[in-house]
């Protein structure tokens, strides 16, 4: 499987990608440049993301990536990861309904890789 990990935290991210690999998969991770991935072609290949709800980024939300990824990827298993337990609101509920699941950081190598292996 092809993963898009998406998080403001590199060392965050590199090590969900570090896991992701370990497990056979292969992971690409984007922590700035948001704005990319809401083009096709960030999404190109991809079978699954995870994303965070709350990137550092002032024009991009988590629940913006999740959304162009749901309409450029409808195949596309989207995982959501927060810090907290309701996200922000609005956001959290605008991102969350295109989530296959919604996942509460720290969360652990296991849990992540048996959401999306769930067929």
């Amino acid at each position: 499987m092809r993963v898009l990990v998406v998080e403001d935290s590199a060392d965050l991210a590199y090590a969900l990608a570090l896991s992701l690999r370990f497990a056979g998969h292969e992971a690409k991770t984007v922590s700035e440049n948001f704005a990319d991935l809401l083009v096709p072609e960030a999404w190109a290949g991809m079978d699954a993301a995870v994303i965070d709800l709350q990137l550092r980024d002032r024009n991009v939300s988590g629940a913006d990536v999740i959304e162009a990824g749901a309409r450029i990827r409808p195949s596309a298993r989207l995982v959501l990861l927060t810090g907290s337990e309701r996200g922000n609101g609005q956001t959290f509920d605008r991102a969350s309904r295109w989530a296959c699941a919604v996942l509460r950081k720290p969360v652990t190598a296991k849990l992540l890789l048996a959401v999306l292996e769930a067929t």
